[in-house]
């Protein structure tokens, strides 16, 4: 009961508030009026034609009294949150609500703020159709911290961008701004300025239409940059060239931050990040600024760059992890490993339920090498996260390069459990069947990665990859095409094909081939390997012993680079070198039985 009195009280003056033109008595004889018409009903009903005296009646009409206060008490909510206001402002709209002038009876000028606004409004060719501006007859409280709560509450329930608050001070006008949901772009209160009342009478000369217009359009962008739009941008560079902006309004390195981003979304990098440049020289310790300049440098491939600006957002805020993850992702894209696993590590110390940070550390270690490490990683981030697929294929990858294929597939048969069009996972899985010598089942694997994504080269090198090794060259050859189709500058497509043509007697096409690979990629291990094999079957030993040894420094564990180096090495007379290869071909292999082979037949 204690609540609903507390209700009550709360509202019952809401239809004469903000200044109270009436007494509160017409609001207690309406109740009355109601409570007794239900009052008679529900008697009616009770009782009919019954006769008894009004002393044996007194308490069902007293229980129809309460009950009918009650249902208007559960009532009262319901008029608050919906009764007196107007209708809401649809997505995708700028809503101004403007609230009374108090203590003004002319009507015209109580529309003076409504009708100037929105004449503004339709004098913008970008606003007229957007912004739309209502009248909130509903009084607001008269205390103006309450107003302001009063007012964002209304402003949410309608969809609403900002409020209009009129605010009278001895026949003066000091309106104020509420911004609804101010983020930390807007200031989310503001004063709109002094001017006389009398001054209401001439729209013309009203001081408020132009920052309205310009808040408006800064809304507007901010909607747009959502749905990012490419007109975010140029909006944002109208309000920009401006000479003065609103009190609400975002600040110049804001405005210049957010400008910024919507170049980025229209994939113009360069500008954006002359834009954050702005933004950084207006407010050097601004650190979203640096943040986001630095994202960009790191789409472009500029990690050094993006490194030195993630280090300045970090600098001037230590708690920012997405600074940290990505500059860790910036050195894993230099190879500096240890450097990117220090940052993941920070990452984790500042938040550690984040399970996507376990990926991207597994990851680096499973990149150096360490692949028990990467597993326990992608094990916590299934276990803080046990639907997510991508988990499942990580810790899949890392199995796979340990050897443990069946391990490998059993993750990747999970991940395609729990999303049966996830083409890349039926991609490694056919790589799995592939290293495992089922080379028919891994081309059904590329076969549905194929059809679930048409466009996934990795697919088709590896279908043509596995049609050589079943000795079908030409279906070999018209993957790898299809592959350099779909991405000139695709090394292992151009490598693979190589191997095919070399199958087929295409010697020149092979090395034109290999050339091509290492041309887009001179630290592809696999091309100094092939094309080595293919001076050495041309006789060309000195070339191949040169590219095994590339090869070689490359990738030091690989034991068939060693054997064929001492094949080549032998070729040429240089027996020691050769037996050298060859002992560390099987320290690498011990089950290189071709190596052996060799070591024994050695002269002495």
């Amino acid at each position: 009961m204690d609540g609903l009195l507390n209700l009550w009280d709360r509202f019952r003056y809401t239809p004469f508030e903000y200044p109270p033109r009436a007494h509160p008595l017409p609001n207690l004889i309406v109740i009355g009026i109601v409570a007794g018409f239900v009052a008679s009903i529900c008697f009616s009903l009770l009782w009919g034609d019954k006769r008894r005296s009004w002393r044996e009646l007194w308490m069902p009409v007293g229980t129809s009294f309460a009950f009918g206060y009650l249902v208007l008490l559960v009532l009262l909510p319901f008029y608050y949150r919906y009764g007196n206001l107007p209708s809401s402002f649809q997505n995708g709209e700028v809503g101004i609500l403007i609230a009374e002038v108090p203590d003004e009876p002319n009507l015209a000028r109580q529309r003076a703020y409504e009708l100037a606004i929105r004449d503004r409004f339709q004098k913008s060719a970008r606003l007229k159709d957007i912004a739309k501006v209502r009248m909130l007859t509903r009084p607001l409280p008269v205390d103006l911290q309450d107003q302001q709560i009063e007012a964002v509450k209304i402003g949410r329930w309608l969809n609403a961008s900002f409020v209009l608050r009129p605010y009278t001070i001895e026949s003066t006008q000091s309106p104020e701004l509420t911004v609804v949901d101010p983020g930390q772009t807007f200031k989310g209160e503001s004063s709109l300025g002094k001017f006389p009342n009398a001054q209401l009478a001439y729209l013309d000369h009203l001081p408020l239409p132009d920052n309205i217009v310009l808040l408006a359009e800064v809304a507007e962008a901010l909607s747009l940059e959502e749905e990012m739009s490419p007109d975010a941008a140029d909006l944002l560079g109208d309000v920009l060239a401006s000479p003065e902006l609103p009190d609400a309004a975002p600040g110049r390195p804001m405005l210049h931050y957010l400008r910024g981003y919507g170049l980025r979304f229209a994939g113009k990098p360069d500008e954006a990040i002359a834009e954050y440049g702005k933004a950084i020289d207006q407010k050097p310790d601004f650190a979203l600024a640096y943040d986001e300049r630095a994202d960009t440098y790191y789409i472009q491939g500029d990690h050094d760059r993006a490194i030195a600006d993630y280090s300045a957002a970090i600098h001037f805020d230590p708690t920012m992890t997405i600074a940290y993850l990505f500059r860790g992702q910036s050195y894993a894209g230099k190879r500096q490993y240890d450097r990117a696993i220090a940052d993941y590590d920070e990452f984790i110390r500042l938040d550690p339920k984040d399970a996507g940070i376990y990926l991207y550390r597994g990851e680096a270690y499973n990149l150096k090498g360490q692949h028990n490490y990467a597993i326990a990683d992608f094990n916590r981030a299934i276990q803080q996260s046990p639907k997510f697929e991508a988990y499942y294929v990580a810790r899949g990858v890392a199995y796979h390069a340990m050897g443990e294929y069946d391990r490998a597939i059993a993750d990747y048969n999970e991940a395609i459990r729990l999303n049966p069009k996830y083409a890349g996972a039926y991609n490694l899985r056919g790589r799995a069947y592939h290293d495992k010598g089922d080379n028919d089942r891994a081309i059904g694997d590329y076969d549905e990665a194929i059809r679930l994504d048409p466009k996934l080269v990795e697919a088709y090198d590896n279908r043509g990859l596995a049609y050589y090794n079943k000795r079908e060259s030409s279906r070999a050859i018209a993957d790898c095409n299809e592959a350099i189709r779909l991405d000139p500058k695709d090394a292992v497509a151009y490598n693979d094909r190589g191997l095919a043509y070399d199958a087929t007697g295409e010697h020149d096409r092979a090395f034109a081939d290999y050339n091509d690979a290492l041309r887009l990629d001179p630290k592809f291990m696999a091309g100094y390997y092939n094309r080595g094999s293919a001076y050495d079957d041309k006789g060309e030993h000195d070339r191949a012993i040169a590219d095994f040894n590339e090869a070689i420094h490359l990738n030091p564990d690989y034991a068939a680079s060693y054997y064929h180096r001492g094949k080549a090495y032998d070729a040429t007379g240089n027996h020691d070198s050769a037996i050298a290869d060859y002992k560390e071909a099987l320290r690498l292999d011990p089950e290189m039985e071709e190596a052996r082979q060799r070591l024994q037949t050695q002269p002495e």
